[in-house]
């Protein structure tokens, strides 16, 4: 059985892959996405992740029998302004819908799905769509944490069992989308 080495070397190549002048300005913006549609890409996420032996609890047994590789996601780069823009406009929403409670934000991990990719809202181009098809990405999730009697039912992602999220603004999220390599 051969042995995969990493080295330091092999690791800044893979993490900072060289980037041209074209692919610089070539640099994709993020998009806002609707939550439902970035929750099913975390519930994908956790499946293939759980594919791969990568559970909520160590220890258990698990048989990975036939599974394809997918192109590996290292990083993804982004424009400070954009994000910094989007979690301006989520503290603004909450400011007025949720006064006085701490905004907090999550960063969560996602497959894309071809629901989100052929989404008009999204508006991905061809080309956009497949380069992301099967690739993991990040979402950033704004939300703060309601009073009790305020706790709607939420699948994937609420930070604990007992606890509940208001999305904003309008219950959209933040896909980075400058995959790497």
């Amino acid at each position: 059985m051969a042995t995969t080495t990493t080295t330091a070397a092999s690791f800044f190549r893979e993490a900072f892959p060289r980037v041209t002048l074209a692919k610089r300005n070539a640099l994709r913006k993020g998009k806002k996405v609707p939550y439902m549609l970035a929750e099913d890409c975390i519930i994908k996420y956790i499946s293939v992740m759980s594919d791969h032996g990568f559970k909520t609890e160590a220890g258990l047994t698990f048989s990975c029998n036939g599974l394809l590789s997918r192109k590996i996601t290292v990083s993804e780069d982004f424009i400070e302004e954009e994000v910094t823009e989007f979690l301006e406009e989520a503290r603004a929403a909450f400011a007025i819908s949720h006064p006085g409670r701490p905004v907090m934000t999550r960063l969560i991990f996602g497959i894309y799905t071809e629901e989100l990719l052929n989404d008009s809202r999204i508006g991905l181009t061809e080309a956009e769509k497949n380069e992301r098809r099967e690739r993991v990405t990040v979402f950033i999730v704004p939300y703060v944490l309601p009073v009790d009697e305020e706790m709607p039912a939420l699948r994937a992602v609420a930070p604990s069992a007992e606890k509940a999220m208001f999305f904003g603004p309008g219950d959209f999220v933040y896909d980075f989308g400058g995959l790497q390599p």
